[in-house]
C-alpha cells in the first residue's frame, strides 16, 4: 500500500474481505462484466478512477 492513500488501502481490503471465499471461475466471471475492464485494452492499468464510478454493489 506504499503509493495507496489511506481510503484506497481501505477500499481494497473492503473488497478482497468479500471475494476471499469465491472460486477464481467466480471472481473472472465477475470481473469481465465490470465496466472498467471492457473499457481498458489488455495490460493496461485500470485507473481508480474508473473502479470508484461503479456502483459499490457491483463492485464487491
Amino acid at each position: 500500500s506504499g503509493n495507496l492513500k489511506k481510503e484506497e488501502s481501505e477500499f481494497i481490503k473492503k473488497i478482497a474481505k468479500k471475494w476471499q471465499k469465491k472460486r477464481t471461475n467466480e471472481i473472472v466471471a465477475f470481473t469481465h462484466e465490470q465496466l472498467p475492464y471492457k473499457i481498458c485494452s489488455p495490460g493496461e492499468v485500470i485507473p481508480y478512477e474508473l473502479i470508484t464510478q461503479q456502483e459499490p454493489e457491483y463492485v464487491y
